[in-house]
């Protein structure tokens, strides 16, 4: 075997030694002061696009409406009872207080809307209620106190042509409204919310209890008409839909990080090929 070189080798230290590197390094910092603008924008695009992505998965988990939320506010169990008969239904309720202890109680009511066939709920809840919260928000106004005031949502208020200050008829009783509101884990609920110490009689009522499976199951009156129990498994199902769409933005984000430093590597072609020309010598084999 015979080796052809084509020109001499370097000194026994290779590649230039200390001398070469000062001289690549030097080369190197002249470029960076020269396009540094160029490369703190690409840095400061990728970082704002990886701190929105970031920002955006965990505001959709926080915020994303949970089915269970609007139905049984904090808890995991919700009951309901038949309120036809006011003395059954104040049983009832007293029955479910001494069993589970502390409970919320909501109550219903449908309200024909005046020249329509259709009907508005009338809904008497508390505001501060020891469950309920993510049911009930207040938009815009205050909550209603007293029994000459109610709250609206957004579809009702449309729906009577009404806004804050404006009055309400409701059978035949005009009250004031006083604010707008929300059940922000439902926002297609529609509902007049009203005073729960100045509210009509129900036809309908909701309790919130905290308890076992066990004990939920134990408890029975007889105007009883359901029992509700949290879907399982809500936060692990809204926990995936969010690190699906995470994945994604971030996908997103690589794309972009990889063309920035692509258009980067294709500026540098030239330095790079005189960097390789002068670079260590290329040896040739021959048989």
């Amino acid at each position: 075997m015979t080796l052809v070189q084509d020109r001499p080798m370097a000194d026994k230290g290779g590649g230039g030694g200390g001398p070469a590197r000062r001289a690549v390094i030097r080369w190197a910092l002249r470029l960076y002061r020269r396009e540094w603008r160029q490369q703190a924008l690409v840095l400061a695009l990728l970082t704002v696009a990886v701190a929105v992505a970031i920002f955006s998965a965990s505001a959709a988990y926080n915020i994303a409406p949970v089915p269970g939320n609007a139905r049984s506010g904090t808890v995991n169990h919700n009951l309901k009872f038949d309120g036809s008969d006011p003395q059954a239904l104040a049983a009832a309720i007293s029955a479910a207080e001494e069993w589970f202890g502390t409970i919320e109680v909501i109550a219903h009511r449908q309200v024909p809307i005046p020249g329509s066939v259709e009907s508005v709920e009338v809904r008497a809840q508390d505001p501060q209620g020891a469950y309920s919260g993510p049911m009930l928000a207040l938009v815009e106004g205050r909550f209603p106190t007293g029994a000459s005031e109610v709250a609206v949502t957004d579809g009702v208020a449309e729906t009577f042509q009404i806004s804050i200050g404006a009055t309400l008829a409701l059978d035949a009783i005009e009250r004031l409204v006083v604010g707008l509101v929300e059940n922000p884990s439902d926002l297609r609920s529609e509902f007049v919310l009203v005073d729960p110490a100045h509210g009509d009689p129900p036809e309908q009522v909701t309790i919130l209890v905290d308890a076992s499976d066990e004990k939920v199951f134990g408890f029975r009156t007889d105007n009883m008409l359901a029992r509700s129990q949290r879907p399982a498994n809500e936060g692990a199902l809204a926990a995936a839909g969010v690190l699906g769409a995470a994945t994604v933005a971030l996908l997103l984000v690589a794309l972009m990080a990889v063309a920035s430093f692509v258009i980067v590597a294709q500026r540098r072609l030239r330095q790079l090929g005189m960097l390789a020309a002068i670079g260590p010598p290329r040896r040739t084999f021959a048989w």
